[in-house]
């Protein structure tokens, strides 16, 4: 992952729910009536990993941003 990438999805760790919304309807197009926060980041963590370096699967991209997620709290 590039490092304006990676910088954008951390941020997204500080976002109100509002705004992580408004960002996950601008990628998807599409609105959601759940609040899990948690799974929106990751959604959109996995389509912005995409967008900059190419299709990851599902699986593998919730891998890549569980791992950074992890590692950025032990810091």
């Amino acid at each position: 992952m590039n490092a304006a990438t990676a910088s954008e999805i951390a941020r997204f760790e500080t976002l109100s729910i509002t705004n992580v919304v408004e960002k996950f309807e601008s990628l998807f197009g599409e609105k959601r009536l759940s609040r899990n926060e948690r799974n929106w980041i990751r959604r959109i963590a996995r389509r912005l990993q995409a967008n900059a370096e190419g299709n990851l699967s599902e699986h593998r991209g919730c891998q890549c941003h569980c791992n950074r997620t992890r590692v950025a709290r032990i810091r």
